[in-house]
C-alpha cells in the first residue's frame, strides 16, 4: 500500500479544504470542532490522493497551472460537489478533463464517531 502524496497534491491542504466544508449533525464545520482524525481516515485520505494522483497520470496530464494548495482543496471540493472546484479556475478544458476525474472518484463524507474521532465514509 502506497500512501506517498505526489508533488501537486498537499495532504495538508486537501485535509483543510475537507475540514472547513464539512460539518457535524449541528452544522458546526469540523475545522471548529475539538477532534481528531481516526488513523484509518488519514490512511484513506492519503490513498485518494495518490489514486487520484494516479489517475491523472494515466490520462495523461502533468501540469496542472495551479497552486499545489488549490490542486488539492479543488479534488475535495469537485468530487464532492461542491459550488466551487476546477471547472470554475478558468483553465478551460483542462478544468473540465480535471473536473470528471475527481467526480469519478465518488463523494466523500466527514462524521463524528461516537468515539470523538472523525471518520470518512
Amino acid at each position: 500500500m502506497n500512501t506517498a502524496i505526489p508533488c501537486c497534491l498537499s495532504f495538508d491542504d486537501y485535509l483543510e479544504c475537507a475540514l472547513w466544508s464539512s460539518s457535524c449533525d449541528d452544522d458546526t464545520p469540523f475545522d471548529q470542532v475539538d477532534a481528531h482524525l481516526a488513523p484509518e481516515t488519514v490512511t484513506k485520505m492519503r490513498l485518494e490522493l495518490a489514486d487520484f494522483a494516479d489517475l491523472l497520470e494515466k490520462d495523461g496530464i502533468t501540469e496542472i497551472p495551479l497552486s499545489e494548495q488549490q490542486i488539492s482543496h479543488d479534488f475535495w471540493l469537485t468530487r464532492n460537489e461542491h459550488g466551487a472546484g476546477f471547472w470554475d479556475r478558468g483553465i478551460g478544458k483542462l478544468g473540465d478533463k480535471l473536473s470528471d476525474i475527481a467526480t469519478s472518484t465518488g463523494p466523500a463524507n466527514l462524521y463524528l464517531g461516537d468515539d470523538g474521532l472523525i471518520y470518512q465514509d
